[in-house]
């Protein structure tokens, strides 16, 4: 079952990634749900900002290329988002 997240629920989560960060600048789930409630919420540069420091931390995070692609789509750059989506698939493939 899918939720939907209230305003309220986004901000407890941006905050508790703040404070995780705080501890640790290199969380990478802290980076990515940041990014994703920031492209969530329309925040499209911001979101980009987590995560290129997450993809410098960890380029096969989960869901990164893919969330990649989509904020690249939105702001207009269709090249950049298929390569996202290239490179998404790419991970996906066995060692």
């Amino acid at each position: 079952m899918v939720t939907q997240l209230t305003d309220t629920d986004m901000y407890r989560i941006l905050q508790a990634c703040a404070a995780r960060l705080r501890k640790d600048p290199n969380d990478a789930d802290a980076l990515f749900f940041i990014g994703a409630i920031y492209a969530r919420i329309g925040k499209l540069r911001a979101s980009m900002m987590y995560l290129e420091r997450l993809s410098s931390i960890d380029e096969d995070y989960p869901g990164i290329w893919r969330l990649k692609a989509g904020i690249f789509k939105r702001l207009g750059n269709e090249d950049t988002s298929t390569a996202c989506l290239r490179r998404e698939d790419q991970s996906d493939l066995p060692m």
